[in-house]
């Protein structure tokens, strides 16, 4: 039924991200994450991932497919682009209530988990533009809720799936998408309670169940291009763990203590609830294996993310994810809330306000792209940019994405919009719209007529 508590919190969830997503931007690796999402619908090829004219092989494609799909539905804006992130929202949100409920039985625990997680600053700012944490983390925690089952019914059943699930993380980032085999690896010398043989059999059967799901996808690609080797693995992941340096050496480097430092400003509201549900947990007489396997992968999972050179603060992200039940947890028998009797109302309440709202308008941002597209149709009017002059390769994703085709030359006796660097501008013509580098000019020669 809709009004079970499960249910709610996932609403408010998706009306959290979901009430405003049009309002938002699209910047830096979000709006070249949109280009390519759309050059799938527009490009001769699905299976290769291009970005302003260019071979893309930092990333598999499974992100940009999901992404691809939306934007077909929704059209090329804010929301298309974004409206994949919501629905893997609902989804983490479902998992972290049905994981949690599994192993601590208790409502208010529940309802607090994807709280905790999704309130944590580096979550919500992350979720917020369009990156990959938010697919990726639900396969990840999809896959370990099946793993959690599988030790507890021993069923090869959740190991199937766990295997697929984790087939599919991998098809998002790459090899990150493999950490549940690593907890699990390490996770036999700390279960009491299990057939380590068999467990260990199990584990390399997830391990080979997820290999189809991607691997297809990789033969094909270097098939294609025999440098996708060494850029994708070489250059784009090794040079990660600083065991190549090449042209990715714009990665900042950062030290080793850079994650507690990210931690005690960012995470103060989650870190002391995390840390305290754990040393309770820890304490207790009883510590079912299934807590222990999570204690085993909020651990494993943190020393992982060490060997990291750039210690980007959304590697946390995943950690946040992991790490959200036991700060549940603490922050439930701590203050000792009726946290699931609130979820309804405050769900109400967040509607009401998104809906009362009045929209925002956005011409100072990317999406004013969108609003010239709509003019020039309005119009009949083509569209002109010339790519020599834009140099920034945001704003050539940008055009990509909300304008999509354009000319790149000047229409002779006939009035055109065209956008170009600000700084350039076009003497005599009207100014429609100014945004980050570019502007939208509206130029009608002498003797045309709009």
């Amino acid at each position: 039924m809709f009004n079970s508590v499960r249910n709610w919190t996932v609403f408010f969830f998706v009306v959290l991200f979901a009430g405003r997503i049009g309002d938002g931007d699209l910047r830096g690796d979000s709006i070249n994450y949109a280009a390519i999402s759309r050059n799938v619908l527009t490009g001769d090829n699905p299976l290769i991932l291009t970005l302003n004219g260019e071979l893309y092989m930092n990333k598999p494609p499974l992100f940009f497919w999901l992404n691809a799909l939306c934007i077909k539905i929704f059209g090329a804006t804010v929301f298309g682009a974004k409206i994949a992130v919501v629905a893997a929202v609902a989804g983490i949100a479902w998992v972290l209530y049905n994981l949690s409920k599994k192993l601590f039985d208790d409502e208010d625990i529940a309802v607090a988990t994807p709280m905790m997680f999704f309130f944590s600053y580096i979550v919500y700012k992350n979720t917020q533009m369009l990156k990959m944490e938010a697919l990726l983390s639900f396969f990840l925690i999809a896959c370990t809720y099946f793993l959690v089952l599988y030790i507890q019914n021993q069923s090869r059943v959740y190991i199937f799936m766990a295997g697929i699930l984790m087939g599919l993380a991998v098809f998002t980032k790459g090899p990150v998408g493999y950490s549940p085999f690593i907890t699990s690896f390490f996770f036999v010398f700390f279960g009491r309670g299990i057939d380590k043989r068999k467990y260990i059999a199990d584990m390399f059967l997830m391990l080979f169940i997820s290999i189809p799901v991607y691997a297809w996808w990789y033969a094909y690609v270097l098939m294609k291009n025999p440098y996708f080797f060494d850029h994708y693995v070489i250059k784009q992941n090794l040079a990660r763990f600083g065991t190549e340096e090449s042209e990715t050496a714009y990665y900042a480097v950062r030290p080793m203590w850079q994650y507690l430092k990210y931690l005690f400003l960012h995470g103060i509201y989650f870190t002391p609830f995390a840390i305290y549900g754990m040393v309770k947990l820890l304490r207790s007489r009883y510590t079912s294996e299934t807590i222990k396997f999570m204690l085993v992968t909020v651990g494993v999972y943190f020393v992982v993310i060490h060997f990291v050179k750039t210690k980007e603060h959304r590697y946390l992200y995943e950690l946040y994810l992991f790490a959200s039940v036991f700060a549940a947890y603490g922050f439930v028998r701590l203050l000792k809330r009726n946290v699931s009797g609130y979820v309804r109302p405050a769900a109400i309440v967040l509607l009401s306000m998104f809906a009362f709202m009045p929209p925002v308008t956005k011409p100072t941002t990317y999406d004013a792209l969108h609003f010239a597209k709509q003019t020039a149709e309005v119009r009949n009017l083509p569209i002109v940019a010339a790519k020599s002059e834009i140099t920034n390769p945001h704003d050539i994703a940008a055009m990509d994405y909300f304008v999509g085709k354009y000319l790149v030359e000047r229409p002779k006796g006939t009035a055109y919009i065209e956008i170009v660097n600000k700084k350039t501008g076009i003497f005599g013509a009207e100014r429609l719209y100014e945004f980050r580098d570019l502007a939208v000019y509206l130029v009608t020669p002498k003797g045309s007529a709009l």
